[in-house]
């Protein structure tokens, strides 16, 4: 962003950039873009259509803050709608206002109400409100009645996401409400900010303690709170449907069919989705999905008949030491969840059981350097931010750069070199791999 930039050439920039992203998306046969129930969700990832994509964001962010100026935007956002629009939200959600308004059609606001146990008073404010962030719209102007939008309906269809928005708006809201005192009482004053999992902004936003009148780490919610635990579970597949975060494409750039025959774990695996869609593409490759004994039926219960003889499970906590030697231990968005002196641990282990000339996938998000920074879209790098954010209020990690990954695979093993780190454009991942150095 430049210092120079006026609203006019930024309103120029953004009818340039809608014209280029409209004609890439029609030479793709992609549908058109809408608030219409039926809009597509995602975007495709290809970089043509990416590139103008995020500039176009970027740009109209820019616009958005010089045409609302200074004294409005602190006055708004910095109070009034960064309050109301998550409290709208988590009302739509936890009273399901989104599975109670049919896909297909409308609904009246008596009808609503009845389905969700509020007074229709009550629920005519929440849709006022809703319709201001573009969920869920009049059926007409001036009408009694309701429909959904492409916000809105997706949410209805994806009960993942749902689970997505309940675990940042109760959990993670909750505990971001706590961070300015955590940091108060556990990292001010200090020369490093602390690593203890007991000691963090979602331990004090919990009502729970453990025994010995610690904390609750996050890790332990799913035993103070099965629904919530599960809840986390599937929360976390809502981001494998995501291309922002997925990092399944990222994790076929490495060169799977090299290997040969080879055993491939998957470490933190959950229930073998990630390991079943490797299988498939690559028929010499034997995976295991290593995870917690509460995972294993699920595990069982998603599992192809077509992959199910090189696709098992296996019972392992990865503070213990591997119970297996591999070609290749992946791991998808695990690291990021623990402080430094946790991941090393995690890492030690891994080595001690990978074969020769074995690798360690790393798929997990990358902070990109302060000078790399400047040339990454800002909705990337506000994607990057929000989850180092959320990393800290619950569990005292961090996102890392490619030199913190760096540095932390030394401290597991001096031996243990990064080969490659790759990544696709508009996703927040990236693929990194590990080689043991002879």
């Amino acid at each position: 962003m430049s210092h120079t930039e006026d609203m006019e050439t930024l309103g120029a920039a953004v009818a340039d950039l809608t014209k280029t992203l409209a004609s890439k998306l029609q030479a793709a046969n992609y549908p058109k873009p809408s608030f219409a129930a039926d809009s597509p969700a995602t975007f495709p990832l290809e970089d043509e259509i990416q590139k103008p994509r995020q500039q176009l964001i970027d740009t109209l962010t820019d616009l958005l803050h010089l045409a609302t100026g200074p004294s409005d935007f602190l006055f708004l956002h910095g109070g009034l709608t960064w309050l109301q629009e998550p409290t709208t939200l988590d009302i739509l959600n936890r009273f399901d206002f989104f599975t109670n308004v049919p896909l297909a059609g409308d609904a009246s606001y008596s009808d609503v109400a009845r389905a969700v146990g509020l007074p229709e008073a009550l629920v005519r404010r929440v849709f006022r409100s809703a319709f201001t962030m573009r969920f869920f719209a009049p059926a007409s102007p001036g009408s009694d009645r309701v429909v959904h939008t492409a916000l809105s309906a997706h949410a209805a269809r994806t009960p993942e996401l749902r689970a997505w928005i309940g675990h940042h708006l109760e959990e993670g809201r909750a505990a971001h409400v706590q961070a300015v005192e955590a940091l108060r009482r556990f990292s001010a004053g200090r020369d490093e900010p602390t690593e203890d999992l007991h000691e963090t902004a979602f331990g004090l936003s919990w009502p729970f303690r453990k025994p010995d009148g610690r904390l609750t780490d996050f890790f332990s919610m799913g035993e103070d709170d099965p629904p919530r635990g599960k809840r986390f579970v599937d929360a976390m597949q809502a981001s494998v449907g995501s291309p922002l975060v997925s990092g399944e494409e990222a994790i076929e750039k490495f060169d799977w069919e090299g290997l040969g025959k080879a055993i491939v774990v998957d470490v933190g695996g959950s229930d073998g989705a990630l390991a079943v869609l490797l299988a498939r593409r690559h028929a010499n490759l034997r995976f295991t999905v290593q995870d917690l004994p509460r995972l294993e039926a699920q595990f069982l219960a998603n599992l192809p008949a077509d992959v199910s003889d090189r696709v098992t499970f296996r019972t392992h906590d990865f503070f213990e030491p591997q119970p297996q030697g591999a070609d290749v231990f992946l791991m998808k968005h695990i690291l990021h969840n623990w402080p430094d002196k946790y991941a090393v641990r995690i890492l030690r282990n891994l080595v001690s059981a990978l074969h020769r000339g074995g690798r360690i996938l790393v798929c997990d998000g990358v902070v990109p350097g302060l000078a790399e920074a400047q040339s990454l879209p800002l909705s990337v790098r506000k994607g990057i931010a929000a989850a180092d954010m959320h990393m800290l209020v619950c569990f005292n990690a961090a996102e890392r750069t490619l030199a913190d990954w760096q540095n932390l695979a030394k401290k597991a093993d001096p031996r243990l070199s990064l080969a490659g780190a790759h990544a696709l454009p508009g996703a927040l991942v990236h693929l990194l791999e590990f080689v043991m150095e002879a």
